[in-house]
């Protein structure tokens, strides 16, 4: 078990934060230089030093660096190549290498793929596994529809400009219905702040 102390040790946190950071034109110099140090042999990211690597957050962590010093070049390739080598046959990434292929992990690959301008015959097998997750009530996700998966989805395929690739319309009305009474979604603010940046699209 990791020491839920220590946060500045976790891929998914360091990357967030870069990001984040990088938005408000903040000092990101220390926050890539950890998160470089946490890439692995395989030129994947695991959630933590010693993990494996898994494709959430090496995707994660390559889209935090994307806008950073072309000096991480080469780091970024690397992840790149480990995650095409890990793609499923399905066209998606599970949640480990050879899992099954998640709907939200994904989706956070195909927006690594269009940052970092991949072929267009591994973007296309990725909207089409998406695509196939869209559930009848216009939702995506593993079954059920949740939030989180259907704003990711979409956005994802918005920057891949393949929205009519599935019900965009049926997508977006059946987040507009999760609303919660108290303005909310999931009483989460971060499915909140996913889902108004959907409808705001």
């Amino acid at each position: 078990l990791f020491d839920r102390s220590l946060y500045g040790g976790y891929t998914d946190y360091l990357a967030r934060r870069l990001h984040s950071f990088s938005l408000a034109r903040q000092d990101t110099s220390g926050d890539t230089a950890r998160l470089l140090a946490l890439q692995n042999a395989d030129g994947g990211w695991g959630v933590a030093p010693g993990y494996q690597s898994s494709a959430l957050d090496t995707a994660l962590a390559l889209l935090a660096l994307q806008g950073q010093s072309s000096d991480n070049a080469n780091a970024r390739a690397t992840g790149l190549a480990y995650l095409l080598a890990q793609q499923n046959a399905d066209g998606g990434w599970g949640n480990l290498a050879g899992g099954v292929s998640r709907t939200s992990v994904s989706a956070t690959v195909l927006q690594v793929l269009v940052a970092q301008q991949a072929s267009s015959a591994v973007r296309e097998r990725v909207v089409a596994f998406l695509a196939g997750r869209q559930n009848a009530d216009g939702g995506f996700g593993d079954s059920p529809s949740t939030v989180h998966d259907t704003a990711q989805v979409v956005l994802a395929l918005v920057a891949q400009n393949a929205l009519m690739a599935i019900r965009p319309d049926a997508a977006f009305s059946w987040v507009a219905s999760a609303q919660q009474s108290d303005g909310s979604w999931d009483g989460s603010v971060f499915s909140t702040a996913l889902a108004l940046r959907l409808l705001q699209s």
